[in-house]
């Protein structure tokens, strides 16, 4: 009589292999790019190098913004920072998005309204509440949470409606041709 574990040694073994290599790790990244809603997220932050980083060990909270948050954008915006030359601003942009551990919604939740959070990019945003979380960058428009928990090995996504702009970028953008907008700067 075979035993079970003779049975099914060969496949355990596959699976510890790809578990060991990290072929089936799922990281932020990975959970952004196998959802449609974040396509725009995904080409952005490979056009700005950060896949390495965010596919890394560690705890990160991506704060993600959908598509529809990026249409928001002003025309050409996206464009722009999609260039090779802008690499280091959507750099900038991305990391303003991310915080360097995982919160979870019910963390989130439990600080007070306008708690500060300090973002990969070193700049801060407030955690805003009042019929759900909205992070509040003082700069930018406000940006609801409308979606949470996404969870993956090296942290959480929240998925949010606008695209959050540093302040240390917003002004800058504002007077740049390439980002100016007369209705509405990024």
């Amino acid at each position: 009589m075979k035993t079970p574990t003779k049975k099914f040694a060969p496949l355990l073994t596959a699976a510890l292999a790809l578990s060991a290599t990290g072929a089936h790790a799922d990281t932020v990244v990975e959970k952004a790019a196998m959802s449609p809603q974040f396509e725009t997220l995904t080409r952005a932050i490979r056009a700005a190098g950060l896949e390495g980083a965010l596919e890394a060990r560690g705890s990160f909270t991506l704060f993600a913004p959908t598509d529809a948050a990026f249409a928001k954008l002003p025309p050409g915006t996206l464009e722009e920072l999609l260039k090779p030359s802008r690499k280091a601003t959507l750099a900038s942009i991305l990391r303003y998005h991310i915080l360097p551990r995982r919160y979870s919604s019910r963390t989130l939740m439990r600080w007070p309204s306008g708690t500060n959070v300090s973002t990969l990019n070193g700049e801060n945003f407030a955690i805003r509440k009042g019929g759900g979380v909205a992070l509040d960058p003082f700069v930018s428009e406000r940006a609801n949470i409308v979606q949470t928990d996404v969870r993956a090995e090296n942290g959480v996504i929240h998925a949010i409606d606008q695209v959050l702009v540093p302040p240390s970028l917003a002004y800058a953008l504002a007077r740049n041709p390439a980002f100016k907008n007369e209705n509405r700067s990024p």
